[in-house]
Order: structure tokens, then sequence, then C-alpha cells
């Protein structure tokens, strides 16, 4: 019976860590997928940040985070701000 629970422990630890893994990557598409759509630039850059922390290997600079940043903008605001300041999302 000790060894039946110990493989349902060890199940229940990896059905936990493949459900993490599976939602950290939808986070991640998300973040390479987001565009400004409806939002303000202020929820944007909210929802921007958020989502930077689980997609870091995949934007390791300040200056491809910026690049990131200013493609997800609507059209009519993008390059429009000159050039962004990397710092707010370190």
């Amino acid at each position: 019976m000790l060894e039946t629970m110990d493989v349902r422990a060890n199940n229940d630890k990896i059905a936990l860590a493949t459900y993490q893994l599976e939602v950290k990557q939808a986070l991640v598409q998300e973040f390479l997928s987001l565009k400004q759509g409806t939002m303000t630039v202020t929820q944007y850059m909210a929802r921007f940040e958020e989502l930077l922390r689980y997609a870091l290997e995949y934007i390791p600079t300040d200056e491809k985070k910026a690049r990131q940043f200013e493609w997800g903008l609507d059209l009519t605001l993008r390059g429009k701000s000159g050039r962004i300041e990397t710092g707010d999302f370190c």
C-alpha cells in the first residue's frame, strides 16, 4: 500500500509539473503575440510587463523588449513615441 501511495504522489508531482509547464508556455505564447488591440497604452504596458517575466529567455535584451513592446502597439501609435525607454521593462 505504501508503494501505491508513492506512485500516486509521484504521478501527482508529474501532473503538476506538466500543468505548470503548459501554463507557462501558454503565457509565453500570449506574450509573443500580445497586441494593444482595444487596450489603452497603459493597460497594454501593464499586461506586457506582467507577461514579460515568463518570456525572458525569448526576449533577453532591453532593446528586444522595447522592440517587442513597440511591435504590439496599435499601428497608429507605432514609431510615434520616439525612442522607448527600455528601463521600464527591466
